[in-house]
């Protein structure tokens, strides 16, 4: 059984209306949320691997990692938050 045309156009037509009445503020709450998110998470992780193996705090690869961790995060976030046209 096969859907008819118009039973398609009607959903593209529902979803279009959809992402244009799509509210940007929640795009922009839910990026905060990432970034906060992901730099945190990262930060911790880069803070127990800055630790050699007598347990000693090396400030040098923190910064390093930590470097390599926003580079990766700005990066990633310009190729999400492009607008699609």
């Amino acid at each position: 059984m096969k859907a008819s045309p118009t039973f398609w156009q009607s959903v593209c037509k529902r979803e279009l209306a959809r992402d244009q009445t799509s509210n940007p503020m929640w795009d922009t709450k839910r990026q905060i949320i990432w970034l906060v998110g992901g730099i945190a998470f990262g930060t911790f992780i880069v803070y127990l691997d800055a630790r050699d193996e007598f347990g000693r705090f090396d400030s040098t690869v923190f910064v390093f990692w930590e470097i390599i961790l926003l580079g990766i995060i700005v990066v990633l976030f310009f190729l999400y938050s492009r607008r699609k046209n």
